[in-house]
């Protein structure tokens, strides 16, 4: 028998999203139309602490994941960072399925979604040694 711990009920949302706002945008926010990094205003606080940005150059309404992989995501920022540490952690879709509490499908596409671009970074920056790479090795 195991024990599942809520664990997105003791992850704050908001330092979770701001570990996502160092990566995705590692130089600060910025329309992903234009490239405008002023005038970059609140235009949406509904989903707080996922905010919705508007461009007073280009009038382009993005948030944090526009332009990603996650763009379109309902989930919370800390059910995300859950979800990519057990990617990276190898941890099934089965069990970040019954941990979270969330559809195993859509959670099974997001997965592919990941590994598809993290398999692609690793390929573009020329870090796999030789031809053959074991999938352990792809993904850490």
């Amino acid at each position: 028998m195991s024990i599942l711990f809520p664990l997105t009920d003791v992850l704050d949302d908001r330092v979770c999203y701001r570990w996502f706002e160092s990566i995705l945008w590692p130089q600060g926010r910025v329309c992903p139309r234009c490239g405008a990094r002023d005038r970059l205003n609140i235009h949406n606080r509904e989903r707080e602490p996922v905010l919705d940005y508007q461009c007073q150059h280009c009038r382009h309404v993005f948030n944090l994941f526009t332009g990603t992989l996650l763009q379109g995501t309902h989930r919370r920022p800390a059910q995300l960072t859950i979800i990519v540490r057990g990617i990276a952690q190898g941890v099934s879709a089965n069990q970040l399925h019954r941990e979270l509490g969330c559809p195993y499908k859509g959670l099974l596409v997001l997965r592919h979604k990941i590994q598809h671009w993290v398999a692609q970074q690793v390929l573009a920056a020329g870090r796999l040694g030789g031809q053959l790479t074991e999938m352990d090795e792809m993904y850490q």
